[in-house]
């Protein structure tokens, strides 16, 4: 996997790593933070009364989750440090050709054996929704564990950011990019793992595909992600993240300078605001109301049944979406997402009884070929007619 190196002193933006961000989208620079970046970095993220007691969980409808904490403003503690400073935020600016701001800065938690998934979505996605006119944004994933395929690692699509911005709807109860317009740019588009080691870098362009699989390894997986809006592209809408706000750079030594620990002026976002997520905290909802059977596949499960289970329980994803678009508080719409539940495994039920073979044939087929639907197209065929043919549903379009 082409990478760069990070080297203090001499570390500067190449017309290579432009013209590799242009191309693919991204840009992965090696060893941006120093062992003792990251070990007081680390420090810092994991300590109870700090940005950990600001968490809140994110599920992806497979009985598993992430938990993840959101801040609109750096502030001055490392945290902030990291960025604001030159080989970071600076680095952005060069490949955004332009002024940035910080837009947004997120802790993503994938806990070892039961950290969850998310398909794939392009971050403009949501954050064209929130006003922002153009895809002048970008996202900087600093890898705060080892990254890899066994703990769930990001996987791009590699170019994708030049088909342009797609649209976006739910997805196996995420908010993901239309998975028919993904299957096409699947037939011409590689897919890369994007293995980060410790203080590795991934800087990528909004409107680049990509997704993570749960981490059913050992190894818990925690990612630090800065994203930026250039300067230029100022929201059209007041939103749950920052209008411009000028971004106040500081030289890369400030990291380890850093003496503040206090996280005033962060602006922690309640998961309640984001109308383009899922996410709610836990706190003040009863157990008994979460105590629903769990919908256990695989990814690859949901994938290969998505447009079929789409059809199947139309009513109840309509449903619960509109509970909501109509309201801020999640936890209002714990019945709808019950129903949702319910309809799943009603639905899996069916295929298991009238089109298991068939079925399992089709999703082994994408688990084994990472997803890539032209691969499968003959035993997604005989599914297709099974279910046509014994459920009365149509794949659908």
């Amino acid at each position: 996997m082409e990478s760069f190196v990070y080297e203090a002193d001499s570390f500067q933006v190449t017309a290579e790593m432009k013209e590799q961000f242009e191309r693919d989208g991204y840009v992965i620079i090696r060893s941006v933070l120093s062992d003792e970046e990251l070990r007081r970095l680390k420090e810092a993220l994991e300590h109870d009364d700090g940005i950990m007691k600001h968490s809140y969980v994110v599920g992806d409808d497979k009985g598993r989750c992430n938990r993840m904490c959101l801040w609109n403003h750096p502030g001055d503690d490392i945290t902030g440090m990291v960025g604001r400073c030159e080989k970071v935020a600076g680095t952005m600016e060069k490949l955004l050709d332009g002024e940035v701001y910080h837009y947004h800065t997120k802790l993503m938690m994938k806990e070892a054996r039961t950290g969850g998934a998310f398909v794939w979505h392009q971050d403009y996605g949501y954050w064209y929704k929130n006003g922002c006119l153009f895809p002048h944004m970008g996202t900087v994933f600093i890898a705060i564990d080892q990254s890899d395929t066994e703990n769930g690692c990001l996987k791009v699509l590699k170019g994708s950011h030049a088909a342009g911005r797609i649209e976006h709807v739910m997805v196996g109860g995420q908010t993901g990019a239309d998975l028919e317009r993904v299957e096409h740019l699947q037939k011409v588009l590689p897919l890369v793992d994007v293995e980060l080691s410790p203080g590795d870098a991934l800087y990528f362009h909004c409107n680049l595909l990509h997704r993570s699989d749960a981490n059913h390894s050992d190894r818990r997986r925690w990612a630090f992600l800065i994203a930026y809006n250039r300067a230029s592209n100022n929201p059209v809408e007041v939103h749950h993240h920052p209008q411009y706000t000028p971004l106040i750079k500081v030289p890369d030594k400030a990291i380890l300078n850093c003496v503040e620990k206090g996280l005033s002026g962060k602006d922690f976002m309640n998961p309640a605001d984001d109308k383009t997520s899922m996410a709610s905290p836990v706190a003040n909802i009863p157990m008994q109301d979460l105590n629903v059977e769990e919908v256990n596949v695989t990814s690859a499960v949901l994938v290969g049944a998505a447009h079929h289970y789409g059809n199947f329980c139309r009513k109840q994803n309509d449903a619960f979406m509109d509970c909501r678009t109509e309201g801020k508080d999640p936890r209002k719409c714990l019945n709808e997402g019950k129903e949702v539940t319910q309809c799943a495994l009603e639905f899996f039920k069916k295929v298991k009884g009238s089109c298991n073979e068939s079925f399992t044939e089709y999703w082994s087929c994408l688990d084994y070929n990472n997803q890539n639907f032209e691969e499968c197209r003959k035993k997604q065929k005989v599914f297709d007619s099974c279910m046509a043919e014994k459920l009365g549903l149509k794949r659908a379009s």
